[in-house]
């Protein structure tokens, strides 16, 4: 075969680089000009969202600690992207320990939404799309000073916050449109399962108590510790079991078989769905013993813990009178 001059040899490896040059810079011009589409539909997105806070009502741009997000549900502002119209804005208020997360894991499973926020009486928690571990570890980070008026109209239909809120002329005029459950708990039970979960890390203070492997011993120091704050705590919050309106349970109930699926099934009821009460049971039963932000893998053994020195402390710091009037023998 005739061999081509040695000029053009050379040229072909060269016109070939060139080729190869054209089509890399052609496939980097594609994603460039795809870059450039998308930046601009992100730049309508947020020109949308400016549009969209500038609707929002003067008690919402005006609060000075109003850094998070929002989104607009029928013109109005929301903790959560959706809403069910014809389910109640609901809020669980509970005895800390009391299964608030539970209850919050039940409403998620028959339909109402969780806007992953935990009230409290000046302000909230932001959960929203943190996980369990965030949660537990990182909470301060995540804490907002907000008027509770206007946190709960930031609660649209079908949705529902947490929270332990004390009880009070101002909370009951915040809360006067709400839909409220409130649940209770043994306080004995409700003090254990409390130093459980100060035990764990990133919640509570360094405290001597932490170090004690005897559990009577431990309860013991926590008590002496921090019961009294504890108990001051709960009786703010107590009032709510008797106010007119609010749907109150008993947190024992909820875990007694025999009982269950009627208290599951009220607590849906007063929320405005109407479910069978097989559906409640269901719900109710695949929500039982599983993981939530305060769940600790099984529930607290009061013999295990509980001494004639807890006793002491219990009724000293006035356990006792508090029981009963959340409905408990003593």
């Amino acid at each position: 075969m005739r061999e081509l001059p040695k000029k053009i040899a050379l040229t072909i490896p060269a016109i070939r680089n060139l080729h190869e040059e054209r089509n890399r810079l052609s496939k980097l011009l594609d994603i460039s000009i795809e870059n450039a589409r998308l930046l601009q539909e992100k730049l309508k997105e947020a020109e949308f969202e400016i549009h969209r806070m500038q609707a929002f009502p003067e008690w919402v741009k005006d609060c000075k600690d109003a850094e998070f997000p929002l989104y607009m549900n029928l013109g109005a502002p929301s903790f959560a992207r959706d809403e069910v119209a014809v389910l109640k804005r609901t809020v669980v208020l509970t005895i800390p320990k009391s299964g608030t997360y539970l209850i919050g894991a039940y409403l998620k499973k028959i339909g109402l939404i969780d806007t992953g926020v935990h009230l409290d009486d000046v302000g909230f928690t932001d959960y929203r799309n943190r996980s369990i571990q965030e949660m537990v570890e990182s909470y301060r980070d995540f804490r907002k000073i907000y008027p509770l008026d206007r946190a709960v109209k930031l609660l649209r239909n079908g949705q529902f916050a947490v929270g332990h809120i004390g009880f009070n002329e101002k909370t009951i005029r915040d809360l006067a449109e709400i839909n409220v459950v409130f649940v209770s708990r043994e306080l004995r039970s409700a003090l254990i399962s409390m130093m459980r979960w100060l035990s764990r890390p990133g919640r509570g203070e360094a405290s001597e108590w932490k170090g004690i492997e005897d559990n009577q011993r431990r309860l013991i120091e926590f008590m002496s510790e921090c019961g009294e704050n504890l108990l001051s705590w709960y009786a703010a919050i107590a009032g709510w079991k008797d106010f007119q309106g609010v749907l109150s349970v008993q947190f024992e109930r909820l875990l007694t078989a025999d009982f269950r699926a009627d208290v599951a099934l009220e607590i849906a009821g007063r929320c405005g769905l109407h479910i069978s009460k097989d559906a409640a049971r269901e719900a109710i039963d695949g929500v039982i013993n599983q993981p939530t932000i305060t769940w600790s893998g099984m529930n607290s053994k009061i013999e295990d813990y509980w001494s004639e020195g807890a006793e002491d402390i219990f009724l000293s710091i006035g356990g006792s009178e508090l029981n009963k009037r959340l409905g408990y023998a003593q």
